[in-house]
Order: C-alpha cells, then structure tokens, then sequence
C-alpha cells in the first residue's frame, strides 16, 4: 500500500478590493460632510410626530415651553401616546418647535412681505 493522500485544505482568499469599501463608504461622507460646509444635518422624524407636534403648539401655545421635562408632563394630559418612545419623540419636537419659535422671536426686524421700499 502507498501513502495515504490528503487533500489540501482551500483557504478563501479576500481580495484588497473587498477591505477597501468600508474606507470608500468613509470617504464619500467625508466629502458630502465638506460639501455640506461640515454642517450637521437634521434628524429625520415620521410625518405623524410632525403632525402631531406642530397641531398641539397650534391649539395650545401656552401649554408648552422650551423646557423638555415641563413639555412631557403637560403631554401627557394632553395626548395618549401609544408608547414611551413615540411620546418622547412628539415632545422633543414640540420643545424643538418652541425653541426655534423664540430665536424669531428675538431675532432683528426681518424685511417684511411686501419688502423695504414700500414701507412708509
């Protein structure tokens, strides 16, 4: 009897190209962050938490303040939020809506719609 032959093990090979694409995929943010001015973008919220949020800062205005803890007691008189999470997303967007309401509030005269010329 001859040797006993064992087949060779066949190792998967991972070409440079396929540890390249996580580096690619960090550049394009990298460039899309400069194009952006480095920027940071907003926070994507569902159209309901929206909806809701700007009907409540509607209906009642003086309910809500900038302060986010005061906001999520007086919501929870207001609304029954399904779950924890959803309510705290409509009041962060409601105490987002408010605080961006007092920077035009306290921003300089803004030119009005009809424009500067026509003031009288």
């Amino acid at each position: 009897m001859g040797p006993i032959s064992v087949p060779k093990p066949e190792y998967k090979r991972v070409s440079r190209v396929h540890r390249r694409f996580p580096r690619q995929y960090l550049k394009v943010q990298q460039r899309v962050r400069c194009v952006l001015g480095c920027a940071s973008v907003g926070k994507v919220r569902i159209a309901a938490v929206k909806k809701v949020s700007r009907e409540l800062v509607a209906r009642y205005p003086d309910k809500f303040s900038k302060n986010y803890e005061e906001n999520k007691v007086a919501l929870a008189v207001l609304v029954d939020a399904r779950t924890k999470r959803l309510r705290n997303r409509i009041v962060g967007y409601v105490t987002r809506l408010k605080i961006v309401e007092a920077k035009r509030a306290a921003a300089p005269g803004e030119i009005g719609p009809e424009g500067p010329d026509d003031q009288a």
